[in-house]
């Protein structure tokens, strides 16, 4: 959101809304996003994907070092990455609070309630449980070839719970 206050030119700096450069505090209640973009949709997204990443956030690293020595000169080189991915998170219930346009960029404040992120991401856990339940309980009808396809067709199922489950923990 602020990578254009550093980017553009001071007029631009001194446009950009007080409640994008001081958004609210987050509290027990309420989670806050801020968002900016070229168009209403695209504001209103980013301003959720800031939300998603106050929830849960997961950090990768990857560190690489080479040493490499030719008669009696010695080479070293050391590289490390680290990257970031954002759990996606499917919220439904967000308010717009404030929106606004400063040039051709729209900047959108939403707001999320905990309880009500909490009451939905809770239903759509309970429906995944209760798909693995009918499919765990009726496996014993059928061949081992089969339980093994049906246990593997679930995979995805119990992953997407374990994001659900680190969501809830983490609202």
């Amino acid at each position: 959101v602020l990578q254009s206050c550093a980017t553009g030119s001071k007029q631009a700096r001194l446009a950009i809304p007080a409640w994008v450069v001081t958004p609210p505090s987050d509290n027990s209640e309420v989670i806050f996003g801020i968002g900016s973009g070229y168009s209403y949709n695209e504001a209103t997204q980013a301003a959720l994907k800031e939300i998603s990443g106050k929830l849960v956030t997961e950090i990768s690293s990857q560190s690489k070092s080479e040493m490499s020595v030719h008669d009696t000169l010695v080479s070293r080189s050391a590289n490390e990455q680290i990257s970031t991915r954002t759990l996606e998170t499917q919220i439904s219930s967000y308010k717009v609070l404030k929106s606004e346009q400063v040039a051709n960029e729209i900047f959108v404040q939403v707001s999320m309630s905990r309880q009500d992120f909490i009451k939905s991401t809770s239903s759509r856990l309970k429906e995944i449980d209760d798909r693995i339940k009918i499919t765990m309980q009726q496996l014993a009808r059928k061949s081992k070839l089969q339980q093994v396809v049906d246990v593997q067709m679930l995979l995805p199922s119990v992953e997407k719970a374990r994001t659900l489950v680190l969501l809830l923990q983490a609202a």
